[in-house]
């Protein structure tokens, strides 16, 4: 494939897609990065998120996209084979970055790909429901072909980012002691919850990040955590276990919602300090506001109407 035409689909079909798109500062650029699509993303031949700011750089970027959520679990092995022929005979050098089941993917096929190293935020190793059950019913609906057991060969660089408060450290220790050939470099941030993407995204550094990875000169960026969302709301649930921190709980997820954290999850965890601090007015308020939330699905609004019908009930 003749990189210096205009941006290619490698692979493509009704699950998962391959596409190369150039940088702007189109030399001949012998490096590139492979980016790999999170859970959620339905739009195959696109752009993952931070695609742009490497292309002007002058990064070509490859983004293997996946729109069913099954971890990378469906990408044709020809597909894979396209994508390595592509990096052996047009690149000296290639990166792999991806959050979450993005980051699963970058570091299954940094082997079969020969990544030079990888960029993983919030990575898991596997969810199955003894493992960690928070992706466990997708877990049933997946055929599983590739594991992150098939790739502990790889002899690269790996860079994860993870909440140690958060389920995910144990997805870092895994990676870290299965990888035995690989250097693991575990950077780990209290309170940036899962995906770590969105901590750094509320303070508008995840560019900076990425950009570091790309320029081999890689840095966590400072970030001003008393006016990032998301780490007020993990720092916020992780009080709310004390009871005697429900007030301190409260008045930082009150933070958070000042800075634009409206999410259903958000206004419910403030309905439930609200009363559990007998502050029943608060968690009517709130409990109404989380049935409003944007961002319900069938089931959270479900719940949350529940939750309200049962907070009213507190007043007769």
């Amino acid at each position: 494939m003749n990189v210096n035409q205009n941006n290619s689909i490698i692979y493509c079909d009704n699950k998962s897609s391959i596409k190369l798109l150039l940088a702007e500062k189109r030399k001949r650029c012998k490096s590139c990065l492979v980016l790999f699509s999170y859970w959620g993303a339905r739009d195959l031949c696109t752009k993952i998120p931070g695609t742009d700011p490497l292309l002007r750089e002058g990064f070509d970027v490859i983004c293997v996209q996946s729109n069913c959520n099954d971890w990378h679990q469906n990408i044709a092995d020809k597909g894979i084979d396209k994508l390595r022929c592509v990096l052996k005979e047009e690149y000296t050098y290639a990166k792999g970055y991806g959050s979450s089941m993005g980051g699963f993917g970058a570091i299954f096929y940094s082997q079969i790909l020969g990544l030079n190293s990888v960029l993983a935020l919030s990575p898991q190793f596997k969810i199955s429901k003894d493992f960690d059950n928070r992706w466990y019913k997708f877990n049933e609906n997946i055929v599983w072909k590739q594991t992150m057991e098939m790739a502990k060969e790889y002899a690269g660089l790996i860079h994860l980012i993870y909440d140690p408060m958060d389920l995910d450290s144990k997805h870092g220790e895994a990676i870290k002691n299965n990888f035995k050939r690989a250097t693991v470099l575990c950077h780990k941030i209290k309170f940036a919850s899962h995906p770590t993407t969105n901590y750094f995204n509320d303070s508008d550094v995840l560019k900076q990040l990425l950009l570091s990875f790309a320029k081999d000169g890689f840095q966590i960026p400072k970030v001003k955590k008393k006016y990032n969302k998301t780490y007020l709301r993990a720092l916020s649930h992780q009080l709310s276990k004390n009871s005697n921190r429900c007030r301190w709980a409260k008045n930082i997820m009150l933070m958070g919602i000042e800075l634009g954290d409206e999410g259903h999850s958000a206004l419910r965890h403030v309905s439930n300090l609200s009363y559990r601090l007998k502050e029943i007015d608060d968690a009517i308020l709130f409990a109404k506001k989380a049935v409003d939330a944007k961002d319900n699905n069938e089931v959270s609004l479900a719940a949350h109407k529940e939750h309200l019908k049962n907070m009213l009930s507190m007043l007769s």
